[in-house]
């Protein structure tokens, strides 16, 4: 799901500088949640709870989203999982290269 929310503002973490980031794109899963222990565990390379998982699918949107300046939201419950990215709006650069 993606939309677009004007209103969204956060602060970046040791700073007091606002970023706007309208952009959310939500991604959501009917499984049986994230469990306590993996949670703290979330965004680090190489942690999966799959047999064949690699681990490095929630790493590398978390490194994606900081290059970019967005952040990252995640819900769980059993039944339900929620990731939402918060992304900003693309700068418009002045003429073409």
């Amino acid at each position: 799901m993606t939309s677009y929310r004007p209103g969204i503002r956060v602060t970046a973490p040791g700073t007091t500088q606002w970023r706007h980031l309208p952009l959310v794109v939500t991604i959501r899963d009917t499984g049986p949640g994230i469990s306590e222990t993996v949670r703290p565990h979330l965004f680090e390379p190489f942690v999966s709870t799959k047999v064949n998982g690699s681990g490095l699918g929630l790493a590398l949107v978390g490194k994606v989203m900081d290059d970019h300046g967005g952040v990252m939201e995640v819900e769980s419950r059993p039944g339900r999982t929620e990731i939402s990215l918060f992304l900003p709006l693309a700068e418009e650069r002045g003429g073409l290269p």
